[in-house]
């Protein structure tokens, strides 16, 4: 291969990924290639640009018939032996005697005749069968008929008009760089089949020609080049001029845009009408249409409280329904959208007919609109007027949008071309973007098997890997048309798009004013920037490592009480075998809560002005709690040096977090040291569950009664670590409770959590006074939130800041809740509080 053929080809690939000559000076030089120079590059983009223009107007043209066929045929038509049955244009006069005729259909007109290159005869492009348009269809064929229609012949009898192919074609347009003031210096519009989405014919507008312009600066004649400007208009006005070109050059190919379906947003259907057609029709884009009326509620929004994001949503979900209800009748669609309004309102006696999507009929009065917030109805008088009046405008535009027309397949053209032209590059002063414009059109209409055949065009050979990447891509393009287009991944699309919203919903309010329009002018609050706290959930136990082998030690305290707060009283240990026993009393440094009085029979008394620990009326040695954590620690080194596990019943729920919290008191080298000692913490509550299940008590009292026969007095440390170690020899549990320890390092992270919520829990129970319930209370405290985080999200988003502060899901769960009810409850009692 030669090697200004790879410079063909590079140019091609440049055109078909988009990129520019210096993206390929860089990309090579990356590689430490030498590149091909800038002037090069320019020269093959315009060879291999060539080639692309014409397999584009060339697939266009197929396109055109193949549509046309599909309509015939859905027309139940029928066929004859030419490509396009019955699609012949009306001639209003003869032609003259004296102009060469298509040998085919024996007429003559503006169009262009073309020599047969086998028999020299004229034909029209349109009507040769052959792919390069040269050979005329009676050598195609093999045959030629004995009458040849020549200068001076009889025309053939002309066609009825209504013989003409009846089209709906979808159109928009597009701009290289669309700012606010569409100022584009170039612009593309194209006309799209509705039954086999192919483009069927394109155009362009370009307002500036780089050469012509530079020329006109030197004062200059501009050297010869392909200019292409064609426009001195506003960018605007590109879109209706375009359609009025393919609404016209239609004709030459036997075929009649008599339906135009697109958005509302320019006069294009004025100017086909006034230029074109007067009989055109014009079918709106209900998917743009949808979009517009969210567009005008939002416009209003701020002046109706009531119309908030979810009832909006809402109202155009309505809109759809009534439009996909009543499908190509006009009429009941007219009656359907003006029957939204009554319906948002409680008023639903036109539901049956108008809005079958309405349950009132199946729910009665316990009917709720499931898109709207709190499923209420709406209530506001200037609100109704409001929707009324839209809805009125929509409704007076049935007879556009009752056919349920879409171009979205013109979108998705356009997306196409700002790949190969990207909107951040400028390509519209020279023909690159007219090239990079037909590339697109060819991966639209035939795939990226587009790129071998313009190699082919050229003479040049794409070879295998080209074809297979090509082929590839075209596979993995159907497979991913064929899932997107199933119902199954539209509605995953929905559900993530759900999810996706109201993630975005959870961070703003979370978040507070991170980027708004001017908020750097205004005098942000505290309100306004404090972040409130992402979800936490608690922290998971982890297992010991398989390896460790640590010594079981039972273990057992008392308090002052239960919560977090409250301070360890005793605290006793042994082994297994009750050989190596521990036991301390601790004076705690408040007092001590009655119900723990009553079952421990310690107190704290004052006697000779001291304060000590009593056990009933006798007077205990006790010591603090950093020096019984101390000795503790260092009992626990002595017996076992290799480490151990730390066994109690209800361990991880109560006595594992008084020993955790106890550490806090004492020096770091106390921590240190109990750190390098104890390897877990054990609990033999599940424990006992599983290998005696359905039991009605599983109170370590209860157990040691019933399966060891003992009795003993309840609730002094001692004497509990001397029973559970007993119960664990007895049924040989300890092998089970090494492998179900919990590590230290994870249990203090749990712990830490537990008494964090708890301290969150405490802020928010006496303000809220039971609204919601305690336990819901604790669930909010325990995703992270205090009572003052509350209260700062109502003051910043109100009610639907509550619910999505509430209703976040992390780790797909809910943080707190989604009830409508328990968020409508502290939305309630926040208000109040403001008044």
């Amino acid at each position: 291969m030669a090697p200004f053929d790879v410079n063909t080809k590079a140019a091609l690939g440049m055109i078909h990924t988009g990129d520019g000559a210096k993206d390929v000076t860089n990309f090579f030089g990356t590689l430490n290639i030498p590149p091909p120079c800038h002037k090069t590059m320019k020269k093959r983009e315009r060879e291999v640009g060539v080639a692309v223009e014409a397999l584009a107007k060339k697939s266009c043209i197929e396109a055109t018939r193949e549509e046309a066929q599909l309509v015939a045929a859905k027309s139940n038509m029928s066929t004859s032996s030419t490509v396009l049955p019955a699609v012949r244009n009306a001639r209003t006069e003869a032609t003259s005697t004296a102009e060469k005729c298509c040998i085919i259909c024996n007429l003559s007109d503006r169009r262009v005749l073309r020599s047969c290159k086998s028999c020299s005869a004229s034909f029209h492009h349109m009507c040769g069968l052959d792919e390069d348009g040269k050979v005329c269809d009676n050598c195609l064929l093999g045959s030629r008929p004995e009458t040849v229609a020549t200068a001076g012949a009889e025309p053939a009898e002309l066609p009825d008009p209504s013989d003409v192919t009846q089209l709906a074609i979808t159109y928009d347009g597009c701009w290289p760089k669309r700012g606010k003031g569409h100022n584009s210096l170039s612009g593309v519009g194209a006309a799209m089949g509705v039954e086999n989405h192919k483009v069927l014919g394109y155009s362009s507008r370009h307002k500036w020609c780089a050469v012509c312009t530079s020329a006109e600066r030197a004062s200059k004649p501009a050297p010869d080049h392909s200019c292409r400007q064609n426009w001195s208009g506003s960018a605007k006005a590109m879109e209706p001029d375009i359609a009025v070109e393919l609404a016209s050059n239609a004709k030459d190919l036997d075929v009649s845009y008599s339906i135009f379906i697109g958005d509302d947003d320019s006069s294009t259907i004025k100017r086909v009408r006034d230029e074109v057609d007067s009989s055109t029709e014009k079918w709106s884009d209900v998917v743009h249409a949808k979009r517009s009326l969210g567009k005008y509620l939002y416009a209003v929004k701020a002046a109706h409280k009531e119309l908030t994001e979810k009832n909006i949503a809402h109202i155009q979900k309505c809109f759809a329904y009534a439009l996909h209800q009543h499908r190509d009748d006009a009429g009941m669609v007219e009656k359907g959208l003006l029957n939204i309004v009554p319906h948002l309102f409680g008023e639903h006696g036109g539901c049956p007919e108008f809005g079958d999507w309405c349950k009132f009929a199946k729910k009665g009065d316990s009917y709720k609109h499931d898109g709207m917030s709190f499923g209420r109805d709406l209530a506001s008088a200037s609100l109704r007027s409001t929707l009324d009046e839209l809805l009125l405008r929509f409704s007076q535009n049935s007879e556009k949008l009752c056919h349920l027309g879409s171009s979205q397949q013109n979108e998705s053209l356009n997306s196409l071309i700002a790949c190969k032209a990207p909107k951040t590059r400028h390509y519209g002063s020279s023909e690159s973007h007219d090239f990079r414009t037909a590339a697109a059109v060819c991966q639209k209409n035939i795939g990226h098997g587009y790129v071998p055949s313009v190699l082919e065009d050229l003479t040049l050979s794409p070879g295998k890997t080209c074809k297979n990447v090509m082929d590839s891509a075209d596979v993995e393009r159907k497979r991913k048309m064929e899932l997107k287009s199933g119902w199954p991944a539209k509605r995953r699309r929905l559900v993530l798009k759900a999810a996706r919203s109201q993630r975005q919903a959870s961070s703003e309010v979370r978040e507070g004013t991170t980027y708004a329009s001017g908020c750097d002018y205004s005098t942000l609050t505290a309100d306004d920037t404090t972040p409130l706290p992402p979800p936490v959930g608690e922290p998971t136990l982890s297992p010991l490592p398989a390896a460790a082998s640590p010594t079981l030690i039972v273990f057992d305290v008392e308090t002052t009480g239960l919560s977090y707060n409250d301070e360890i009283t005793q605290i006793a240990a042994s082994t297994i075998d009750g050989k190596s026993t521990f036991a301390k009393y601790v004076l705690p440094t408040g007092g001590i809560s009655h119900n723990a009085e009553t079952v421990t029979g310690l107190s704290v008394q004052k006697r000779r002005g001291k304060r000590v620990l009593c056990k009933g009326q006798t007077v205990v040695e006790s010591s603090t709690i950093a020096e019984a954590m101390a000795d503790f620690t260092s009992w626990l080194t002595e017996c076992t040096p290799s480490g151990c596990v730390l066994v109690a019943h209800n361990c991880l729920q109560f006595d594992m977090r008084m020993v955790i919290c106890a550490l806090k008191d004492c020096s770091s080298d106390v921590q240190d040291a109990f750190n390098a000692t104890v390897c877990a913490f054990s609990d033999t509550l599940p424990a006992f569950k599983s290998k005696f299940p359905g039991r009605d008590s599983y109170r370590q009292e209860s157990l040691a009664r019933d399966l060891a026969d003992l009795r003993y007095a309840a609730h002094d440390a001692t004497a509990d670590v001397s029973a559970l170690a007993t119960l664990i020899a007895k049924y040989s549990m300890a092998a089970t409770l090494v492998s179900s320890a919990s590590a230290l390092q994870s249990c203090a992270l749990v712990v830490a959590h537990r008494q964090s919520s708890a301290e969150r829990h405490t802020s928010m129970k006496g303000p809220l006074k039971g609204i919601p319930s305690d336990a819901m209370q604790r669930k909010v405290a325990s995703s992270g939130l205090a009572y003052v985080h509350l209260a700062l999200c109502h003051r910043r988003s109100g009610h639907e800041g509550l619910k999505a502060l509430l209703g976040e899901k992390t780790g797909g769960r809910v943080r707190v809740t989604q009830s409508e009810r328990i968020v409508t409850s502290l939305s309630n009692h926040f208000s109040k509080d403001k008044q």
